[in-house]
Protein backbone atom coordinates (compact mmCIF):
# COMPACT_ATOMS: atom_id res chain seq x y z
CA UNK A 1 0.00 0.00 0.00
CA UNK A 2 2.72 2.62 0.56
CA UNK A 3 4.85 2.03 -2.71
CA UNK A 4 1.47 3.08 -4.11
CA UNK A 5 0.24 5.59 -1.87
CA UNK A 6 3.82 7.19 -2.86
CA UNK A 7 3.66 6.80 -6.33
CA UNK A 8 0.46 8.57 -6.49
CA UNK A 9 1.75 11.25 -4.20
CA UNK A 10 4.51 11.80 -7.17
CA UNK A 11 1.86 11.57 -9.62
CA UNK A 12 -0.22 14.45 -7.88
CA UNK A 13 3.07 16.38 -7.26
CA UNK A 14 4.26 16.25 -10.68
CA UNK A 15 0.49 17.62 -12.04
CA UNK A 16 1.05 20.46 -9.62
CA UNK A 17 4.07 21.54 -10.70
CA UNK A 18 2.87 21.16 -14.53
CA UNK A 19 -0.40 22.87 -13.44
CA UNK A 20 1.81 25.69 -12.02
CA UNK A 21 4.06 26.22 -14.98
CA UNK A 22 0.88 26.43 -17.40
CA UNK A 23 -0.49 28.99 -15.40
CA UNK A 24 2.87 31.23 -15.69
CA UNK A 25 3.00 30.41 -19.05
CA UNK A 26 -0.74 31.87 -19.80
CA UNK A 27 -0.46 34.99 -17.13
CA UNK A 28 2.95 35.88 -19.29
CA UNK A 29 1.33 35.44 -22.55
CA UNK A 30 -1.36 37.99 -21.13
CA UNK A 31 1.27 40.53 -19.73
CA UNK A 32 3.64 40.41 -22.84
CA UNK A 33 0.64 41.29 -24.80
CA UNK A 34 -0.38 43.91 -22.33
CA UNK A 35 2.92 45.82 -22.90
CA UNK A 36 2.71 45.50 -26.61
CA UNK A 37 -0.68 47.63 -26.78
CA UNK A 38 0.52 49.61 -24.27
CA UNK A 39 3.64 50.14 -26.89
CA UNK A 40 0.59 50.66 -29.50
CA UNK A 41 -1.01 52.98 -27.48
CA UNK A 42 1.19 55.60 -26.53
CA UNK A 43 3.29 55.31 -29.64
CA UNK A 44 7.10 53.80 -29.78
CA UNK A 45 8.62 57.10 -29.08
CA UNK A 46 11.98 55.59 -28.27
CA UNK A 47 14.22 53.78 -30.32
CA UNK A 48 15.98 50.78 -28.79
CA UNK A 49 15.38 48.48 -25.67
CA UNK A 50 13.44 49.33 -23.03
CA UNK A 51 12.51 46.87 -19.60
CA UNK A 52 10.74 47.32 -16.47
CA UNK A 53 8.57 45.05 -14.67
CA UNK A 54 4.89 44.76 -13.46
CA UNK A 55 4.89 46.04 -9.82
CA UNK A 56 3.25 44.44 -7.12
CA UNK A 57 0.63 42.93 -8.88
CA UNK A 58 3.21 40.23 -10.47
CA UNK A 59 6.18 40.75 -8.67
CA UNK A 60 8.25 37.47 -10.47
CA UNK A 61 7.36 38.68 -14.02
CA UNK A 62 9.69 41.44 -16.06
CA UNK A 63 9.80 42.62 -19.45
CA UNK A 64 11.70 44.06 -21.92
CA UNK A 65 10.82 45.39 -25.64
CA UNK A 66 13.06 46.66 -28.40
CA UNK A 67 11.62 49.44 -30.97
CA UNK A 68 14.05 49.85 -34.26
CA UNK A 69 12.80 50.79 -37.68
CA UNK A 70 13.44 48.49 -40.51
CA UNK A 71 13.56 48.86 -44.57
CA UNK A 72 11.33 46.25 -46.33
CA UNK A 73 11.91 46.01 -49.96
CA UNK A 74 8.91 44.33 -51.77
CA UNK A 75 9.75 41.72 -53.92
CA UNK A 76 8.90 42.48 -58.08
CA UNK A 77 6.12 41.49 -59.62
CA UNK A 78 6.49 38.32 -60.95
CA UNK A 79 7.68 38.51 -65.02
CA UNK A 80 4.79 38.60 -67.35
CA UNK A 81 5.31 36.48 -70.37
CA UNK A 82 5.47 39.17 -73.58
CA UNK A 83 2.51 38.39 -75.60
CA UNK A 84 2.48 38.69 -79.23
CA UNK A 85 0.97 42.24 -80.72
CA UNK A 86 -2.49 42.02 -82.35
CA UNK A 87 -2.29 43.16 -85.79
CA UNK A 88 -4.31 46.54 -86.02
CA UNK A 89 -3.20 48.52 -83.29
CA UNK A 90 -0.74 50.80 -84.36
CA UNK A 91 -1.16 53.16 -81.05
CA UNK A 92 1.59 51.04 -79.14
CA UNK A 93 4.59 52.17 -81.71
CA UNK A 94 3.49 55.78 -81.59
CA UNK A 95 4.55 58.94 -79.33
CA UNK A 96 1.36 58.89 -77.20
CA UNK A 97 1.97 54.93 -76.86
CA UNK A 98 5.58 55.02 -75.88
CA UNK A 99 4.42 57.11 -73.13
CA UNK A 100 1.67 55.42 -71.66
CA UNK A 101 4.26 52.84 -71.47
CA UNK A 102 6.74 55.12 -69.50
CA UNK A 103 4.39 55.47 -67.18
CA UNK A 104 3.70 52.40 -66.42
CA UNK A 105 7.16 51.31 -65.61
CA UNK A 106 7.42 54.52 -63.95
CA UNK A 107 4.88 53.28 -61.41
CA UNK A 108 6.46 50.28 -61.00
CA UNK A 109 9.42 51.53 -60.01
CA UNK A 110 7.81 53.70 -57.24
CA UNK A 111 5.48 50.52 -56.61
CA UNK A 112 9.19 48.63 -55.35
CA UNK A 113 10.67 51.05 -53.25
CA UNK A 114 11.61 49.96 -49.77
CA UNK A 115 8.76 50.94 -46.87
CA UNK A 116 10.00 51.74 -43.17
CA UNK A 117 8.49 49.58 -40.94
CA UNK A 118 7.88 49.84 -36.90
CA UNK A 119 9.13 46.45 -35.45
CA UNK A 120 8.67 45.87 -31.72
CA UNK A 121 9.32 42.82 -30.26
CA UNK A 122 8.33 42.31 -26.08
CA UNK A 123 9.33 39.34 -23.94
CA UNK A 124 8.31 38.64 -20.23
CA UNK A 125 10.29 36.76 -18.45
CA UNK A 126 10.25 34.77 -14.92
CA UNK A 127 12.00 32.65 -12.54
CA UNK A 128 9.92 29.33 -11.17
CA UNK A 129 12.16 27.33 -8.47
CA UNK A 130 15.35 28.39 -9.99
CA UNK A 131 14.56 27.89 -13.78
CA UNK A 132 14.06 30.79 -15.99
CA UNK A 133 11.06 31.10 -18.87
CA UNK A 134 10.45 33.44 -21.18
CA UNK A 135 7.47 34.30 -23.74
CA UNK A 136 8.17 36.55 -26.61
CA UNK A 137 5.90 38.95 -29.48
CA UNK A 138 6.98 40.66 -32.43
CA UNK A 139 5.07 42.91 -34.29
CA UNK A 140 5.71 45.35 -37.49
CA UNK A 141 3.30 48.14 -38.21
CA UNK A 142 4.21 49.80 -41.67
CA UNK A 143 5.11 53.58 -41.06
CA UNK A 144 2.90 56.11 -42.96
CA UNK A 145 5.12 59.51 -43.19
CA UNK A 146 8.49 60.54 -42.11
CA UNK A 147 6.80 62.28 -39.15
CA UNK A 148 5.80 59.56 -37.45
CA UNK A 149 9.33 57.90 -37.30
CA UNK A 150 11.32 57.22 -34.33
CA UNK A 151 12.35 60.86 -33.07
CA UNK A 152 12.26 61.85 -36.63
CA UNK A 153 15.07 60.17 -37.81
CA UNK A 154 15.04 58.10 -41.50
CA UNK A 155 14.99 54.49 -41.39
CA UNK A 156 17.95 52.56 -41.43
CA UNK A 157 18.24 49.62 -43.37
CA UNK A 158 16.96 45.61 -41.93
CA UNK A 159 15.32 43.40 -42.73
Amino acid sequence: FSIGAISVMRTFSTATQARGLAQDFTIAGFLCQKVMSESRAVGAAQEGPQQGDFGDEYPRFSWTRMVEVVMVELAPPPQKQRQPEPRGLPWKRSPLGKRLQGQTKKAEEEERKPIPFLKTTVAVSWNRRGAGYNVSAETMVPVLDEQNMIGGRKARGGA
